[in-house]
């Protein structure tokens, strides 16, 4: 899916869990001209999707950041015994926790504010360009 956010068009690909990560593979492919891939970054939405992804790229021929930069989110970096490595956006999980249990038990009544910002904040973790 092709889409458009401040004039600047990106494409959208979104895949459920435990599906097939072969439709990355072919859409990078298809963005290939004459050995170069027209796509800079990849956003992905967890740690261990950016990791396949990176593993797609170099299968591929292509350098990571170098050719293409990746990002995470999540900041999980190990997933059984696998270490990955990524930059990554990591989400401040404690703080999440404990305002979700504050509003939780608030005696003030059922009437939470419409929109809490917790901030987050960036992890390098040598797949973009620092």
């Amino acid at each position: 899916m092709v889409c458009r956010t401040r004039n600047v068009p990106y494409e959208s690909l979104c895949l459920n869990d435990g599906e097939d990560i072969l439709p990355f593979r072919e859409l990078f492919l298809s963005y290939m001209t004459a050995g170069k891939l027209e796509i800079d970054g990849v956003f992905c939405s967890t740690d261990l999707l950016a990791w396949r992804v990176q593993n797609i790229l170099l299968d591929i021929g292509k350098r990571v950041p170098e050719d293409v930069q990746i990002i995470g989110y999540d900041g999980i970096r190990r997933f059984g015994g696998e270490s990955l490595y990524c930059s990554t956006i990591i989400q401040p999980v404690q703080k999440i926790a404990e305002t979700s249990v504050e509003l939780l038990l608030d005696k003030e009544g059922p009437n939470p504010p419409s929109l809490i910002c917790l901030p987050v904040t960036y992890a390098p973790g040598g797949t973009t360009k620092e």
